[in-house]
């Protein structure tokens, strides 16, 4: 392991007299501009260069171990010069593909948590309120700044007396969203359910109204409901 962390962490040139080129896609001129800076810092004149083209994983020369490397990890460039010579040079470098891949993997996004709740008793349905106190309603809730998702939904309760079930129901500018805490009243205590959905599947856009409403089906008093909405935006 030591090894392949050495090798990745160096930029290698060495001489070759001949060497397979991949049939490849045209290199960006990224990349080329980035494998040219490479060859100046080691002495080569960028001016010099006619040519620059990627060569495939298994046809790397044998004085280059490269048994352990996946080819996603590292790129092998030849560089082609004007000296005279007649012999190119390659250049071992991190891969623009898995710069690009690495890019992709480690977005990140953003979790925030909408607070509802009502502190008191409750015995029949109603808005919950946000935390600055407002009760929320079809048209009144938190508004959405940026797109997102909704990706959970967690509820904590206390149940005084009665049987039945509770549902805290999540709406979107005053429509039932599907995703929902469901806690069943079959005795008096401290009642918690927790919700997670995947990203991009419950969505919202800028703009969007989030409100919740506790929904009692059953001769159920319960008290002190606290909420969470997760969000998550990119």
């Amino acid at each position: 392991m030591k090894k392949i962390l050495a090798i990745l962490m160096i930029l290698l040139i060495v001489s070759m007299i001949s060497v397979a080129i991949a049939e490849p896609e045209e290199l960006s001129k990224e990349t080329k501009d980035f494998v040219k800076k490479i060859a100046e810092k080691k002495g080569i004149n960028p001016s010099r260069i006619t040519n620059i083209g990627e060569v495939e994983y298994v046809e790397w020369p044998e004085k280059i171990n490269a048994k352990e490397i996946d080819d996603t990890n590292l790129a092998l460039y030849e560089v082609e010069i004007d000296d005279g010579k007649g012999k190119p040079v390659l250049i071992l470098t991190a891969s623009g593909k898995e710069k690009k891949k690495l890019t992709e993997e480690q977005r990140v996004y953003s979790r925030q948590l909408l607070s509802f709740g009502f502190s008191g008793e409750i015995q029949e349905g109603r808005f919950l309120k946000t935390s600055g106190g407002v009760e929320g309603s079809f048209e009144k809730g938190y508004v959405m700044i940026r797109e997102g998702s909704i990706t959970g939904i967690l509820t904590n309760l206390e149940v005084v007396e009665g049987k039945g079930r509770i549902e805290i129901i999540i709406y979107k500018n005053g429509e039932v969203i599907g995703f929902r805490n469901i806690l069943i009243a079959d005795s008096p205590g401290i009642k918690r359910d927790y919700d997670l959905q995947s990203r991009n599947v419950v969505i919202f856009e800028p703009g969007d109204v989030i409100s919740t409403y506790v929904k009692i089906d059953g001769d159920v008093i319960l008290r002190d409901v606290n909420t969470l909405v997760e969000i998550t935006t990119d």
